[in-house]
């Protein structure tokens, strides 16, 4: 696959890909707030919000090693 700039279109397909699931879950974790007063007693609505937030730093910090180009001397 041609690289050029330390990127390919591979990687950019991965770039793109995990802006997409990052939305996804910044989405998801908007719904539970909003429909916080919505949910059954049983569920812990702080503990559904932290679950949320950690799983998008995670997909931040996944996605922070695909922002980055490739080095010269790799060949991918």
């Amino acid at each position: 696959m041609k690289q050029e700039l330390g990127y390919t279109q591979y990687k950019f397909n991965y770039i793109t890909d995990y802006a997409k699931e990052i939305d996804k879950s910044a989405t998801r974790m908007e719904f539970i707030w909003q429909n916080r007063d919505s949910f059954k007693n049983n569920v812990d609505i702080e503990v559904a919000l932290k679950s949320a937030v950690e799983t998008i730093e995670r997909q931040l910090e996944e996605f922070k090693g695909y922002l980055k180009p490739f080095d010269k001397e790799d060949n991918q």
